[in-house]
């Protein structure tokens, strides 16, 4: 499952950097450090990219439209929040 999440997250960066040419970044729920974070898969491709992270002071000041990453929390999120016919 963890492998799977990090792949994702590598082609989903892949194309917003490569693709839509977005390059700041702002990581909510970052998870533990390890290969691959949001940053590093973004450098690869931009090296102008940047990251803010929730956890620390957010230093975004975009003139470009801003990649929101929410990897690390979605799997939290219960189904309700996702199917109306649950939130009766």
């Amino acid at each position: 499952m963890a492998r799977h999440s990090r792949q994702m997250l590598t082609r989903v960066v892949r194309y917003l950097v490569g693709e839509a040419e977005i390059r700041p970044f702002l990581d909510i729920g970052i998870g533990l450090p390890t290969m691959d974070n949001t940053h590093e898969a973004a450098q690869r491709i931009a090296p102008d990219a940047s990251l803010a992270q929730a956890a620390g002071t957010l230093g975004l000041q975009p003139s470009r439209p801003v990649a929101l990453m929410l990897m690390g929390i979605l799997g939290l999120v219960q189904d309700y929040w996702w199917n109306p016919e649950s939130c009766t």
